[in-house]
């Protein structure tokens, strides 16, 4: 409910920008498809802002929060209703189909999904087992993704920084590693 409520917010505010600039976004779009900036110059900084602005949100949504198990169809469903539409507006209807956003737009949010989770993963396994819907979340997002190997990596670095020091106790190595294996 926060999430929409900001989202709400920004919506008012960016209409109110709207009016105060006195121009319209859609024949702004409409301008740099004509000239073609949309795909020339505006390509990578296009897509450098639309997959941060994915990632700010997705952080926002997700992060820390490891019992809910609807988060990942969650953020797909954003996706859906604010991502897809701005991107359709801004390099058109058809393009977006023939250019295949769709897909592109899927894998950006389970990307930065998995991004999320793998720098929280050794505290999703040390919460485990009420962690189990954001590990089994992860795994959906990882058939999309492929970046099982980063996951692993991360795992492992997170182990020997967290575990594998002075002064770690031994139960608490002992669990983490019981709950890894699990």
């Amino acid at each position: 409910q926060r999430w929409e409520a900001e989202n709400e917010e920004e919506e008012d505010d960016a209409m109110e920008e709207e009016d105060e600039l006195g121009f319209d976004e859609l024949d702004l779009y409409d301008s740099l498809r004509t000239l073609g900036w949309i795909h020339t110059k505006l390509s990578r900084p296009l897509g450098e802002a639309i997959h941060q602005t994915i990632y700010t949100a997705v952080q926002q949504k997700i992060a820390g929060e490891y019992e809910d198990s609807t988060l990942f169809t969650s953020i797909m469903s954003w996706k859906d209703s604010v991502v897809v539409p701005w991107v359709q507006d801004v390099i058109s209807p058809t393009l977006y189909t023939t250019l295949n956003w769709d897909r592109t737009l899927d894998y950006a949010a389970s990307e930065c999904f998995c991004e999320i989770r793998i720098k929280e993963i050794f505290d999703i396994v040390a919460d485990y087992p009420d962690s189990l819907p954001a590990i089994r979340e992860l795994a959906q997002a990882l058939d999309r993704t492929r970046m099982h190997g980063k996951l692993a990596v991360e795992l492992r670095k997170s182990l020997k920084r967290r575990l594998i020091h002075p002064g770690a106790n031994t139960s608490q190595i002992i669990d983490v590693y019981i709950n890894t294996i699990k």
